[in-house]
C-alpha cells in the first residue's frame, strides 16, 4: 500500500517492533529510520547498523526532541510506554515498558552538532536528514556538516509551546537552502490535515510533506483501509485543488504564487464584545420560572 502510494515511510527508534518486523512487512518499499541519537555511540551504531541491514535507506536525524517537553496531559494521566520497544529490549534487556517519557529521554544525547552527522555518515553510507529545522541559519548549518536534506518541523507542537507552525517559517528556510550550491529536499512536517495544505506547503517551498496524525486516526478507524483511505482522500483534494488553480504538474504548483491576506483588522472591535452584541431576548418560551429557574438569572430552557 506505502509503495503503491509513493509514501516514503519513516520509523522511529521507539518504536515497538523491530526492523526485522517492518522488513517482512513492507519487503522492498522505501523507508527511513527516525533516528533519536542516545549518548552512547555503542547503541546509537546498533540502531544505524541493524537498520540498514533490514533495508532502511536513510535517517531523519532528530535535533528538537533532546528532552521531553512539558507534556501536562501525559502528566495528569501518569502517562507510560504501554508496550515493549525493540531496540532498548535487545540493547538492554529491559523493554521500555511502564517507563514514561521523561524517563526514556534521560538516555538521549542532549548536545547535537554538527559533528553527530558525520559520525552517523561514518557509520553508514547513507542519506542524513535532519528533523525539526525552523530557521534557514539552522538549515544551513546542518547542511553545511553534510546533511542530505531538511524536515521543517516543531515536532508536531509537543515540544516547546509557542513554536512557530512549520508552514510559516517555511518560505524563509526554502529561500536560503535554494541558494546551496547542490539540490537538497525540503520536507514539510507538521499541521498537514488536507489536499490543500499539500498544495500550499509545495507552493511555498516544500519538495515533500509529512503526514503523521491523518495516518493514525485512519489506522485507528480502519486498520490499513483507514490509512488507504486517507491517502486517496489527500490526493484526491490535491488534484482538485490543482484542476482548479490550473496547474497541471507538481511543478506547477511550485511556481505558483501564495499571498496571505488579512481579512480581518486587528483594530476591529469583536463581535462577542458587550458593546456590540445584542442582548439574548428573555421570553417565557425560553425561560423556566418558580422553583427550577436559576438563583440569578433563570434557566434556559435551550
Amino acid at each position: 500500500m506505502q509503495k503503491a502510494a509513493g509514501a516514503l515511510f519513516g520509523m522511529s527508534t521507539y518504536a515497538n517492533k523491530s526492523v526485522q518486523d517492518v522488513q517482512n512487512a513492507v519487503g522492498d518499499s522505501p523507508r527511513f529510520m527516525q533516528l533519536y541519537l542516545s549518548k552512547n555511540w555503542d547503541f546509537n551504531k546498533m540502531v544505524i547498523e541493524e537498520s540498514v541491514k533490514a533495508g532502511f535507506t536513510g535517517f531523519f536525524l532528530t535535533v528538537d526532541a533532546l528532552v521531553s517537553g512539558y507534556r501536562e496531559a501525559n502528566l495528569r494521566t501518569n502517562f507510560t510506554y504501554p508496550v515493549p520497544l525493540a531496540f532498548f529490549n535487545e540493547w538492554t534487556g529491559g523493554k521500555g515498558e511502564g517507563q514514561s517519557v521523561a524517563e526514556m529521554y534521560a538516555s538521549s544525547a542532549q548536545n547535537i552538532g554538527p559533528d553527530d552527522i558525520r559520525k552517523i555518515k561514518d557509520i553508514a553510507d547513507v542519506p542524513v536528514i535532519v528533523k525539526g529545522v525552523e530557521c534557514a541559519e539552522d538549515a544551513m548549518l546542518a547542511i553545511g556538516a553534510g546533511a542530505d536534506g531538511i524536515v521543517v518541523s516543531n515536532h508536531g507542537g509537543r515540544e516547546v509551546d509557542g513554536a512557530p507552525a512549520p508552514i510559516d517559517v517555511l518560505p524563509e528556510i526554502a529561500k536560503a537552502v535554494k541558494s546551496c550550491d547542490r539540490p537538497v529536499p525540503i520536507i514539510l512536517d507538521g499541521g498537514v490535515r488536507r489536499g490543500s495544505h499539500v498544495f500550499k506547503a509545495l507552493a511555498l517551498g516544500a519538495d515533500l510533506v509529512g503526514i503523521g496524525r491523518p495516518f493514525l486516526y485512519g489506522l485507528a478507524l480502519g486498520g490499513a483501509q483507514g490509512v488507504q483511505s486517507v491517502i486517496e482522500q489527500l490526493n484526491k483534494e490535491l488534484l482538485i485543488d490543482m484542476q482548479l488553480t490550473g496547474c497541471k504538474t507538481i511543478d506547477d504548483i511550485k511556481h505558483a504564487k501564495i499571498d496571505h491576506l488579512d481579512y480581518t483588522a486587528d483594530w476591529g472591535i469583536s463581535s462577542t464584545s458587550k458593546s456590540v452584541m445584542k442582548p439574548y431576548p428573555v421570553t417565557k418560551e425560553n425561560q423556566l420560572t418558580g422553583e427550577a429557574a436559576d438563583a440569578v438569572s433563570g434557566a434556559s430552557r435551550h
